[in-house]
């Protein structure tokens, strides 16, 4: 019998300054619901250089979904709307890593770089 080994999927907690905290899986499930509901994720991905709200509400979006929280788009489009540029950036690089992306397929912009160099944790 041949195995596959299967890691874990490693839940994301989007912590606001209220508390409040949402949580995101990008699990196999997460990347079907933005195959069916969007372009998939290599499109969403490469669409985040130009429009990186909107693309990070459509992960935002897939991610909270696959942890069966009853949320809208609109949802996400809110707390994606509550993010920095960077921490967008940060959240497509967890849901790389989770689904074991290889990275140098998917270049992040240059300046996106630089810019994350000098950020600092925050809170969203």
């Amino acid at each position: 019998m041949k195995k596959i080994n299967v890691k874990p999927i490693e839940t994301l907690g989007l912590e606001f300054e209220d508390g409040t905290i949402k949580k995101c899986k990008f699990s196999a499930y997460a990347m079907m619901i933005l195959d069916e509901e969007y372009d998939g994720f290599t499109k969403t991905f490469k669409d985040s250089q130009n429009t990186p709200f909107l693309s990070g509400a459509k992960l935002l979006y897939a991610g909270m979904k696959a942890c069966g929280d009853d949320v809208t788009f609109e949802d996400a489009k809110v707390v994606a709307s509550n993010m920095t540029v960077e921490s967008i950036l940060d959240l497509f690089e967890f849901a790389a890593n989770t689904i074991k992306v290889d990275k140098k397929k998917y270049k992040i912009p240059q300046d996106f770089k630089q810019k994350k160099k000098y950020n600092h944790k925050k809170k969203i």
